[in-house]
């Protein structure tokens, strides 16, 4: 089967992430697996190649429609050169210009479409309501479309409440991310957190945007911080426009010795090794992969009850969940996590077991070329 997958960029992310481990496996099983991306700088590109994978750059943009028009030129082309049995769209400017593409190509391929967000056409996540012209572009894409693959139930309630014709709402699959987990397994064995000489440490990986409510983090940290009985560390990876805001708030708070900005990291698995605890005190989230990579390491993970984090976080059993925003709620979870060393274990252990059976590579890979057919 020749099976194209286009999104909006190939950078790091968590739905060009959830790509590259769909792609890899659907490559290792002798499918014949391309790679169409809009804009951006391909970061994923240097390891889907080696596996034969093909990646190819549109040169496009999301907000700038002549160059959208030109994209989808471009993808007719490759289409036409190729004629793959599967197109795979990921976010909105991928399914308009593949929508696009295969107007122009005449193609008769089959169209699916993966839904990351919880969110309207136009503005993303966040459960925003959808505009007119959102509603008409997604439905006639949908129409267009063999199925849609929404990531978790808060994507999939969201596209339901959007798309009220039945026979749309019909087409909604439930698959969830599923992550290979051997590397964080590996990396978690080579690693020793709870040495005598390891200070506790929590930490999270994410863009630092307002989605991410990092502010809730080091507010939160800093009260743990006063409170815990010996030294404990924040670690950050990530990078983004608000970095130096909030290199500033853990100045004013007193924590900057304590809080490591780690910036863009590349071995996540390493990265989640050197933790105790995962946090992540986003404000929404379509699903939350980083939740998957904490729990492939064992992990416990503190994380805003609402949206999709709650369907990953067993509250009381793979980690706990606290309401957004509430710094003062999440100082309490890092100190309960703290002061009991076995439950901390305990949640961890669990989450691991959660992903293997709830979050598994295989289970999401077969439904996916289920979806296909």
């Amino acid at each position: 089967m020749v099976i194209f997958h286009v999104i909006t960029a190939l950078d790091r992310g968590g739905a060009e992430n959830h790509l590259f481990e769909l792609a890899s496996e659907q490559r290792k099983v002798g499918n014949d697996v391309i790679v169409v991306y809009l804009q951006g700088n391909g970061y994923w590109c240097h390891a889907l190649e080696p596996k034969g994978i093909k990646c190819l750059h549109l040169k496009g943009s999301s907000k700038n429609l002549f160059r959208l028009l030109k994209s989808s030129l471009k993808l007719a082309f490759h289409l036409k050169k190729w004629n793959p049995d599967v197109i795979h769209a990921h976010l909105p400017p991928a399914e308009l210009t593949t929508y696009l593409a295969l107007l122009i190509s005449f193609s008769s391929s089959t169209l699916v479409i993966s839904k990351h967000l919880d969110g309207s056409f136009f503005s993303g996540s966040n459960q925003r309501s959808e505009t007119r012209l959102g509603s008409i572009l997604g439905s006639l894409i949908i129409k267009r479309s063999k199925a849609v693959i929404c990531i978790s139930k808060a994507v999939f309630n969201y596209a339901e409440l959007s798309y009220k014709d039945r026979f749309l709402a019909s087409k909604l699959k439930l698959i969830y991310y599923g992550i290979d987990r051997d590397p964080f397994e590996r990396a978690k064995a080579a690693s020793n957190p709870n040495s005598s000489d390891h200070v506790f440490t929590l930490g999270t990986a994410a863009r630092l945007v307002p989605q991410k409510s990092i502010e809730t983090l080091l507010h939160a940290f800093s009260i743990f911080k006063s409170n815990a009985s010996s030294p404990v560390r924040l670690r950050i990876a990530g990078d983004g426009p608000l970095r130096l805001k909030l290199e500033n708030i853990a100045i004013d708070l007193g924590i900057n010795q304590d809080v490591e900005w780690c910036g863009r990291v590349v071995d996540i698995p390493t990265f989640m090794a050197s933790l105790n605890v995962f946090a992540l005190t986003s404000l929404y989230e379509g699903l939350g992969l980083v939740m998957l990579e904490a729990m492939a390491t064992s992990l416990p993970v503190v994380a805003s009850n609402i949206s999709a984090m709650p369907e990953i976080v067993v509250n009381n059993s793979t980690g706990l969940l606290v309401p957004p925003g509430n710094h003062f709620a999440f100082s309490q979870a890092f100190l309960l996590l703290y002061s009991d060393p076995q439950y901390c274990k305990s949640l961890g252990n669990s989450g691991h077991e959660r992903l293997s059976t709830v979050f598994s590579i295989r289970k999401m890979v077969t439904q996916t070329m289920d979806s296909y057919r």
